[in-house]
């Protein structure tokens, strides 16, 4: 009703805390914070500013240079991870939906010469493991590696976890299993709701664990084949 009102070209003040529904119905966002407008402007911009109140808590990635507990022989070591959009630029806000780049840095002490392989898990706030993907599995080959710094990225195409919270284990090996560096458990990042579908309702946990783009097709034989949507359309 409201998108209806608004192609009819009046002006609505749309009042909410649901995310989805703002960015999917307004042009222009306002944060209000305690009685004071703290900020007017893009939807997007004015979303992150309401998930992320405070600079300080703003996670586009960790320093893993002193992470305790990690194991291995260390001539491979992680130092950094970043969360990166599809421009390769800091990701603040990690959308259902979005296409996700995590770049790994690392230390080489010396030069290696074997096969590297690095890999990610991802697991639930309860430890369940979600995903295990590595260079292994795609055959990508790395066999060399001249001592200092470098970084490898993994780029997911399509994020399809709920909105909650998960954590990353990083680890390097070599071709005969032996670790260079793994780290559990050593980085955190926060699934936000998007509006994938464009319905104003968003993605969110209650949905299930994950979630899949699809759509619905009538059983009419008249019109097989074509989306709900599009039925009786000439």
């Amino acid at each position: 009703k409201i998108g209806n009102l608004r192609e009819g070209g009046r002006t609505i003040l749309f009042v909410s805390h649901n995310m989805a529904a703002a960015e999917n119905l307004c042009s222009r966002n306002i944060l209000i914070d305690n009685g004071q407008v703290r900020q007017d402007c893009h939807p997007k911009e004015v979303i992150f500013a309401y998930m992320f109140p405070f600079a300080e808590i703003e996670k586009t990635g960790a320093d893993l240079r002193e992470v305790s507990g990690r194991r291995g022989s260390g001539e491979i070591l992680f130092t950094g991870i970043e969360y990166l959009d599809s421009g390769r630029q800091p990701l603040n806000l990690i959308r259902s939906g979005d296409r996700l780049i995590v770049r790994l840095h690392y230390h080489v002490e010396k030069r290696v010469q074997n096969i590297i392989n690095f890999g990610i898990r991802i697991f639930t706030e309860l430890g369940t493991l979600v995903a295990d993907f590595s260079t292994l599995n795609t055959g990508t080959v790395i066999s060399d590696m001249e001592s200092g710094e470098g970084y490898i990225e993994a780029e997911i195409d399509f994020l399809n976890l709920m909105p909650s919270r998960y954590y990353m284990s990083l680890f390097v090996y070599n071709g005969g299993y032996d670790i260079y560096d793994g780290l559990e458990h050593c980085a955190a990042f926060d699934v936000e709701e998007s509006d994938y579908y464009n319905t104003g309702k968003g993605i969110n946990s209650s949905n299930g664990i994950v979630f899949f783009p699809y759509r619905w097709f009538s059983g009419s034989p008249a019109q097989d084949g074509l989306p709900i949507n599009e039925k009786g359309r000439q």
